[in-house]
């Protein structure tokens, strides 16, 4: 009778490159993302703690968009918009600051 095949583990070279990788890789998306959130949330003086509290999300959260290892999600953009002031689609990446300061310019015209 044959003995079936069992893989040998993984090389610990290999366990070692692939730690460092997953470590060092950002998604750009989410990296542009936590820039223009934590450039907002500083000009405001806010700590990452006192923006999770406004926005109901823990500090680790917040600190994880900043750092670009998670992305934000839309209904996360419209809480961080309503909060910091500008439309949610600047947090999203999807239009820039200029364009954001303009509509929000316009926004509080029409008020």
């Amino acid at each position: 009778m044959e003995q079936a095949f069992v893989p040998e583990t993984r090389s610990v070279y290999f366990q070692t490159v692939m730690a460092v990788t997953k470590r060092k890789y950002r998604d750009p998306i989410a990296v542009e993302q936590g820039r223009r959130l934590k450039k907002q949330r500083e000009a405001r003086d806010m700590t990452q703690e006192a923006l999770a509290k406004l926005i109901g999300y823990r500090q680790s959260a917040v600190g994880n968009w900043e750092a670009g290892v998670r992305r934000i999600r839309h209904e996360e953009a419209e809480k961080l918009a309503e909060v910091l002031g500008l439309p949610s689609a600047y947090f999203l990446g999807a239009i820039s600051e200029q364009e954001a300061r303009v509509i929000q310019t316009i926004r509080n015209g029409s008020d």
